[in-house]
């Protein structure tokens, strides 16, 4: 089940929150990505040490929706920050 699956960041990977955005590397070859809104709550949640599912509960009572609206998209965007290297994806 991809919803009980946590992550963590990646190795060699720097990362600055400032003003509600995220800047995000990995180091040394970059290049940034810059996260913000949701982008930057998951990022936040991630740093918790939260399942897919629990990151996808905290942003959706940010956002006011129901959870189910929203887990595709969330666990969507996680795989994306796998892909580029910044996350490390732990099956549970």
């Amino acid at each position: 089940m991809r919803g009980s699956a946590a992550y963590g960041i990646a190795p060699n990977v720097g990362h600055v929150e400032d003003a509600g955005r995220s800047y995000v590397a990995r180091l040394p070859e970059g290049p940034p990505m810059v996260l913000t809104d949701s982008a930057a709550l998951i990022w936040e949640q991630v740093q918790m040490g939260d399942t897919a599912s629990d990151i996808a509960g905290h942003v959706a009572d940010a956002a006011g929706v129901p959870v189910e609206d929203i887990i595709d998209d969330v666990e969507s965007f996680l795989d994306e920050l796998v892909a580029h290297g910044v996350l490390v994806r732990h099956d549970a």
